[in-house]
């Protein structure tokens, strides 16, 4: 039987404890502007507690990347001992935890997060730190109220978007957690909660009005396991900016099974500053297709006349008109 598509988790937070530490982290860290700025109006940020193991740049260090496969904490969780408490009480594997910070007056468009449910294995949880009556958090288009301390479960591959209409930042702890045994005796429990009336559960009232319901995402067949197979003689650790310099202009073709064959023009190719020494300089890449709808961030097997076949991972950054920018970033 499916779970609800939110659950109030059985732990209270202590709000001030979990205010201190996140002024210990924004003193030792400054925070990093959301990379897909198509999903936002306004200033949506995030500072990193926890990501991929050996990220350096800050958009590496602030992505939750589906295929990664080893994490680490931040040199900024080390400074904040109440968040280390608060993941300690979950005994499942931690991948991404971040700071999520939503500026007054800014909006979170509504969107989908892919493959992010308990499900699909992943369970998604927000813990409010900083928020207020005034923050409307929409999910399936009915609003959940979280106060801060507690913990939510929220299926996030659903519709959601959020409003903040307040006069101050609203900033969620946000966890993602593999399930394991402890976690889904977690939600269960939760789950026997629901019938008895709590803050956050959704009346009719707080259904939100939209005219036009959101299009569906665009998932491209296959997935990463597929590409990363076909692309298995290739890896990001080998390419360097040189090799994309001379190919502005060029094109490289989606040559993934049962997928049609899109193009990708390479407009730019940009050196990044090294700021943890790297033995590879680096860079950014853009890339812009026309007439095709937006495809989700994952890992692509793209085809080049000269390079061959490359997993190379993008992420959607744009639409002007039918054209739709995608940038990926080698460190």
């Amino acid at each position: 039987m499916p779970l609800p598509d939110r659950l109030r988790l059985p732990f209270a937070f202590d709000p001030d404890l979990l205010v201190r530490d996140l002024a210990s982290a924004t003193a030792s860290f400054g925070w990093i502007e959301h990379f897909v700025k198509q999903n936002y109006d306004g200033d949506w940020s995030v500072i990193p507690l926890r990501g991929k193991a050996g990220a350096t740049h800050p958009v590496m260090m602030i992505y939750a990347d589906p295929t990664a496969r080893e994490f680490a904490d931040t040199p900024v969780l080390q400074n904040c001992p109440y968040f280390r408490e608060v993941l300690e009480q979950f005994r499942c594997p931690l991948h991404a935890v971040r700071l999520m910070r939503l500026t007054p007056g800014s909006r979170i468009k509504e969107h989908v997060d892919l493959e992010l449910s308990v499900e699909e294995g992943s369970a998604r949880i927000h813990i409010p730190v900083a928020t207020s009556p005034e923050v409307e958090f929409y999910l399936n288009r009915s609003r959940i109220v979280m106060e801060a301390g507690s913990a939510w479960y929220l299926r996030l591959s659903d519709p959601h978007t959020v409003y903040n209409r307040g006069a101050a930042d609203r900033v969620h702890l946000v966890v993602d957690a593999v399930v394991n045994e402890w976690l889904r005796a977690v939600l269960d429990e939760a789950v026997g909660a629901v019938a008895q009336p709590a803050t956050g559960l959704t009346r009719p009232s707080d259904l939100l009005k939209i005219d036009e319901p959101p299009a569906a995402p665009i998932a491209s067949p296959g997935g990463p396991e597929l590409m990363l197979a076909q692309a298995a003689q290739v890896t990001s650790d080998l390419l360097t900016i040189e090799m994309f310099v001379d190919k502005l202009g060029q094109t490289f073709i989606l040559e993934e099974e049962d997928a049609p064959a899109i193009e990708f023009t390479l407009a730019e190719a940009t050196p990044l500053r090294n700021f943890a020494n790297l033995p590879r300089e680096p860079f950014s890449l853009l890339f812009a297709t026309r007439g095709v709808e937006v495809l989700p961030q994952r890992m692509y097997a793209l085809r080049h006349a000269e390079l061959g076949l490359q997993a190379i991972f993008l992420v959607p950054i744009g639409r002007k008109g039918d054209e739709v920018s995608y940038q990926a970033i080698f460190s």
